[in-house]
């Protein structure tokens, strides 16, 4: 998991973004916690230790309602029924694991 995070990470800072990257939900909510304004766009994986990708999601845009978010699965069952919880103003896409570093990164500077 470490690898591929770290995979993504360079793909996206090659296009030039500034990447913040976390397997820790927690941790990942408690810096965003702090620092919102730092964050136009948050990527997350539905399925995660310690806190799934609902409440994640519920949490973060209590934080910041206006911060765009596109999800990862690798099962399509999830992302759908994670959209009866969410409008599309809560969550910009899904991304389909495996996943295409191209397709990720036409997704991201799409959205930013």
């Amino acid at each position: 998991m470490i690898m591929i995070l770290h995979l993504i990470q360079t793909s996206l800072e090659k296009v030039g973004l500034s990447v913040s990257s976390f397997t820790d939900p927690l941790m990942a909510l408690e810096t965003f916690r702090h620092t919102p304004s730092d964050y136009d766009l948050v990527i997350s994986d539905i399925r995660m230790p310690h806190l799934n990708g609902y409440d994640f999601v519920r949490q973060i845009k209590n934080i910041k309602p206006t911060v765009k978010i596109l999800l990862m699965s690798a099962f399509e069952y999830e992302y759908s029924a994670f959209q009866k919880g969410f409008s599309s103003s809560d969550v910009k896409g899904y991304i389909e694991k495996p996943v295409s570093l191209y397709k990720l990164n036409q997704m991201v500077l799409a959205l930013v």
